[in-house]
């Protein structure tokens, strides 16, 4: 039920949390370390951390550069958010 901007931006706060979540895991940092930084509850941290652990840091750059390019194509008017939001949870299930 939420508006297309509200899912995509719901959708980058994810994969960049992931993201920073597991650069600071490999840094070393614990979970009250990685709640603060990230400014996020510890219980929250704690799944980002174990969410982290199925992506690589690559992985997880790759979707969110697809995240911004689908975004800019949508503003751009080039697609419409539901075939192209289709387009890219199918890709990552395909890997």
């Amino acid at each position: 039920g939420e508006p297309p901007p509200v899912i995509l931006t719901m959708m980058a706060r994810q994969f960049r949390l992931l993201l920073q979540g597991k650069e600071l895991v490999e840094r070393g940092a614990k979970v009250s370390q990685i709640a603060g930084e990230l400014k996020i509850p510890p219980f929250v941290a704690k799944k980002i951390m174990a969410q982290s652990a199925n992506f690589t840091s690559e992985r997880l750059e790759d979707i969110l550069r697809r995240l911004l390019e689908m975004d800019a194509a949508i503003k751009a008017g080039g697609r419409d958010f539901y075939p192209a939001f289709e387009d890219f949870v199918i890709s990552l299930l395909a890997g």
